[in-house]
C-alpha cells in the first residue's frame, strides 16, 4: 500500500510539473504573438514610408 501511495504522489508531482510547463509555454506563445504583431506593424509602416519616398 505504501508503494502505491508513493507512486501516486510521484505521478501527481509529474502532472503538476507538466501543467506548469504547459502554462509557461502558453505565456511564451503569447509573447511571441505580441512580438510578431509589433514586427508586422513596423513592416507596414516601413513599406508605407518606402512607397512615399519612391513615389
Amino acid at each position: 500500500m505504501a508503494d502505491v501511495l508513493k507512486e501516486n504522489a510521484k505521478l501527481a508531482q509529474l502532472v503538476a510539473q507538466k501543467t506548469k510547463i504547459i502554462e509557461l509555454s502558453g505565456v511564451e506563445i503569447n509573447k511571441l504573438r505580441a512580438a510578431l504583431h509589433s514586427t508586422h506593424q513596423q513592416n507596414l509602416h516601413l513599406a508605407q514610408a518606402h512607397s512615399q519616398i519612391t513615389a
